[in-house]
């Protein structure tokens, strides 16, 4: 049993090496298809797969400990499946297909996090996390290589561009570039790929978790970073570095932000929901408030999605219209459950009900990893915390969180913060 539990330990940390990857290299995830599914969408699934197999494994050997807040995730998770992903459009007539497509990278990135065994976090993942960061370095590298690349040679960059997107992205003259986008700037090329915001993490690993590292050889790696994510020009991508880094001198200063009780920390993971809402005057072209960010015609796009998801949230404002729902203005035809406005078409998809159960969700995940609020078992998990405010900040912006770059990223970030708060006096305190 021993054995073949250790097997089951290594498999599923080889699926998800496997998975991450893909996520870093293949591009749209579409290079290799496997009886019509796309290599990404069946690592993803072989991923949970092997997990859920070491789970049965644990509970047949009865190794599992069961805590309460892990019953408060769980119970509130099924109640958001239940509840936004199947009841609610029933009753409005959307259909549970539709509202599936929406959620489900949502609902990936927590059946990842559920499944993923504590044992082997503990084990395998500060080298999940090296390996990781060495994708990331040659992402971000190879950013660096094109934008120079582009400079160096302009008048055949949409050639360059369009190599690029046959390689990673194989089905886009059909169903339009979902994976590369390439052009010129004021500031030279734009370099940027629908992983780039990825990248994000790599700020992370390199301001927390390099601290035996050179001096020198770290501010070096900081900047390659902030450099890759400079020639992105991506707007949702440089505001969330900067939310990232701000956040981050917030809880490194010297009178850190404390955490007395279970109503601050469920306000702390509540409050980027509520201050992203700063970002609006960006995207209101009669503002010149941030005009440097402004996207031109792609506003006025994105000004019009604006209005009409905020029309659908003054009309179901208390539990929202569930997943797969759509507001007046519909951005993609096949996909008309899909807002560029990522964060404001999800409070319009679960109201101000809908945010308060996803949040106490995260609350009760982080509270159950942290067992205790202790101020020094809290401040590891300040650096997740900054992440988690980027993402948010960046899919002000963007549909990356419904994606499986988002999932990724939450998965990241979940098992990222269990991890510091389980290994700051171990998991037994």
């Amino acid at each position: 049993m021993k054995v073949m539990r250790r097997s089951l330990e290594w498999l599923s940390v080889v699926c998800f090496l496997l998975f991450t990857t893909e996520i870093m290299l293949g591009g749209a995830g579409e290079m290799i298809m496997i009886s019509g599914v796309g290599i990404r969408r069946f690592l993803f699934l072989l991923t949970v797969a092997s997990f859920v197999l070491l789970g049965v494994a644990r509970l047949a050997a009865k190794e599992y400990q069961f805590k309460i807040g892990n019953w408060k995730a769980s119970l509130t998770g099924a109640l958001i499946v239940a509840g936004w992903v199947v009841l609610i459009p029933l009753f409005y007539g959307q259909g549970i297909g539709l509202a599936i497509r929406d959620a489900g990278p949502l609902i990936g990135a927590a059946l990842v996090v559920a499944l993923f065994d504590d044992a082997v976090l503990l084990e395998f993942w500060k080298r999940i996390r090296g390996y990781l960061f060495f994708l990331l370095l040659l992402c971000a590298l190879f950013h660096i290589f094109l934008y120079v690349d582009g400079v160096m040679d302009s008048e055949t960059l949409w050639t360059k561009s369009n190599r690029l997107r046959n390689f990673w992205d194989p089905t886009w003259p059909t169903f339009g570039d979902k994976f590369v986008l390439i052009g010129a700037k004021p500031w030279g090329p734009r370099v940027n790929f629908a992983s780039s915001f990825l990248m994000l993490i790599s700020l992370y690993l390199s301001l927390f978790c390099l601290s035996g590292w050179n001096k020198f050889l770290r501010n070096a790696l900081l900047l390659v970073c902030l450099v890759a994510i400079g020639v992105t020009q991506t707007r949702s991508l440089l505001i969330a570095a900067g939310v990232f880094l701000f956040v981050t001198y917030l809880f490194k200063r010297h009178k850190p932000i404390g955490i007395k009780n279970d109503f601050h920390l469920w306000l702390l993971i509540a409050a980027p929901f509520v201050l992203v809402f700063v970002f609006l005057p960006t995207i209101d072209l009669n503002s010149s408030f941030l005009h440097v960010f402004s996207r031109g015609e792609t506003d006025n796009i994105r000004a019009d999605q604006l209005r009409s998801l905020f029309q659908n949230i003054g009309m179901f404002p208390f539990l929202g219209t569930g997943f797969g729902a759509h507001a007046v203005y519909i951005r993609d035809p096949l996909a008309p459950f899909a807002y560029e406005l990522a964060v404001i078409a999800l409070i319009m998809k679960m109201g101000v009900g809908g945010l308060i159960a996803l949040t106490y969700l995260l609350f009760s995940y982080v509270r159950a990893a942290a067992v205790k609020l202790e101020p020094r078992r809290m401040a590891v998990a300040a650096g997740p915390y900054a992440l988690y405010c980027a993402i948010i900040a960046a899919n002000f912006f963007n549909p990356s969180i419904f994606s499986f770059f988002g999932t990724f990223f939450i998965i990241f970030v979940c098992l990222e913060t269990k991890y510091l708060l389980m290994l700051t006096y171990g998991d037994q305190n």
